[in-house]
């Protein structure tokens, strides 16, 4: 299997996520406008995720809330907001 048909199909259950979304949730006259505005927030997302995923693990902490149920054993409020003031460069 070629990685230019699993980023087809990847593009086409984006493109049926979306276009259900909104086909469920906006008005006939605003269909395009806001399966253009789904679109949008699903790329934004991705982006993000994308530049998250991209940074060290160390990094990724300073992002994780400790009130996540996927935080790290160990990992405290204390511990949070000391990796938030080194990366936002505060003291």
């Amino acid at each position: 299997m070629s990685w230019t048909f699993v980023r087809g199909v990847r593009w086409l259950a984006g493109l049926h996520a979306d276009l259900s979304y909104t086909a469920n949730r906006a008005p006939i006259q605003h269909l395009l406008r806001e399966w253009r505005a789904q679109r949008r927030a699903r790329r934004l997302l991705d982006d993000r995720l994308a530049a998250w995923r991209a940074l060290p693990p160390e990094d990724q902490l300073g992002f994780i809330h400790p009130a996540s149920p996927t935080k790290p054993p160990g990992w405290t409020l204390e511990r949070y907001k000391e990796t938030q003031r080194r990366r936002d460069g505060a003291n």
